[in-house]
């Protein structure tokens, strides 16, 4: 479990979907760490494969926990039809049909 319970976390994601919603950018950089890690997106046709690392710390036992994670969003007429979480940029490829480009 990354830092923080899972309602925490939860409202910290919809608060970033929220101010990517209304174009707040200054919102949504104020929920990042400093030291984010950002990874270029893939795009094949009405698909976007994203691809990036997170790292928490426990906030009760100071562990440090990171993953590799992946995610691919559909999109039809400007908005996001489908939503999948994936293990790893490999399995996200995959999804899209583009698993030659891992």
């Amino acid at each position: 479990m990354l830092a923080g319970d899972v309602g925490e976390i939860l409202e910290l994601a919809r608060q970033a979907i929220a101010c990517v919603n209304r174009g707040d950018d200054e919102g949504l950089a104020a929920l990042m760490a400093d030291d984010v890690k950002c990874f270029p997106y893939v795009a094949a046709g009405e698909y976007v494969v994203i691809s990036g690392r997170t790292v928490a710390r426990g906030r009760g036992s100071g562990v440090e926990v990171a993953s590799d994670d992946a995610w691919v969003i559909r999109f039809r007429d400007g908005e996001a039809i489908e939503y999948r979480e994936c293990e790893t940029r490999q399995e996200a490829l995959q999804v899209v049909g583009l698993s030659q480009y891992g």
